[in-house]
């Protein structure tokens, strides 16, 4: 009895050890869960007023829109600079990283979806980065050791940027219902051959990843219920000659 009563008490000691370290984990964890909360909220608000694209009348131009749209990420920029004062490791980002990856993903593809609109062009994973406040802009800093000792606690994952830029085809054919109702088909056009585009360039990777690569997959029937719009501007004779 007395054998087991010792090692009892060795057990307690070397656990209560780790009792502080137990409880700082957990502060950590809440105020981690609490950061991604407001920018999971703030990636909500974003994607509902870029929903605001499908419902536009004629006259009205997606611009309106993105503009509405980018008034919200400095808010989100801000929130990534205080869950970077608390994930300042790589094993903390680890850790942590499945309470903002999904918010991350979903910023990509409503980042991506308001440069195509605003400048025409596919936004790098680079540039994303950099307007979440993860990265420097390059004319900024031209230490590249230094930017990535200060950055990379977290980072833009590829394979999320990549899943982001997968949902643009989805959000596109909606759009070219409603540009092709109001008479805009000039942007029909442009919509259907960035859609086009992006398929032929992720039809150079070999992806590995089977969710991504489904969601890879199904931009060909984005593209299909586009191009079955477009023949049918076509044979009523309403696209723009080139």
């Amino acid at each position: 009895q007395k054998i087991e009563k010792l090692r009892m008490e060795d057990i307690a000691t070397i656990l209560q050890r780790y009792s502080g370290k137990v409880d700082q984990d957990q502060e950590k964890r809440d105020e981690v869960r609490k950061v991604t909360k407001e920018i999971t909220q703030l990636t909500k608000k974003i994607n509902s007023v870029m929903l605001q694209v499908h419902s536009q009348r004629a006259g009205d131009h997606p611009l309106t829109v993105v503009t509405k749209a980018k008034t919200l990420i400095p808010e989100i920029n801000a929130q990534f600079q205080s869950l970077l004062k608390l994930v300042k490791t790589e094993r903390d980002s680890a850790k942590f990283a499945n309470m903002w990856k999904s918010s991350i993903t979903q910023f990509c593809f409503n980042y991506a979806f308001m440069v195509w609109l605003e400048h025409g062009k596919l936004v790098t994973l680079e540039e994303v980065e950099v307007v979440l406040g993860l990265a420097l802009p390059d004319k900024m800093e031209t230490d590249q050791q230094k930017k990535d000792e200060v950055f990379k606690s977290i980072e833009v994952e590829i394979e999320d940027y990549l899943t982001g830029l997968c949902m643009m085809p989805s959000e596109m054919s909606r759009l070219i219902v409603n540009r092709a109702t109001i008479g805009d088909y000039e942007m029909v056009l442009k919509l259907v051959g960035f859609m086009n585009d992006l398929y032929a360039g992720f039809q150079l990777l070999n992806l590995k990843n089977d969710f991504l690569r489904k969601k890879y997959e199904s931009i060909k029937y984005d593209i299909k219920k586009a191009e079955e719009i477009v023949y049918d501007l076509s044979i009523r004779g309403l696209l723009p000659k080139k």
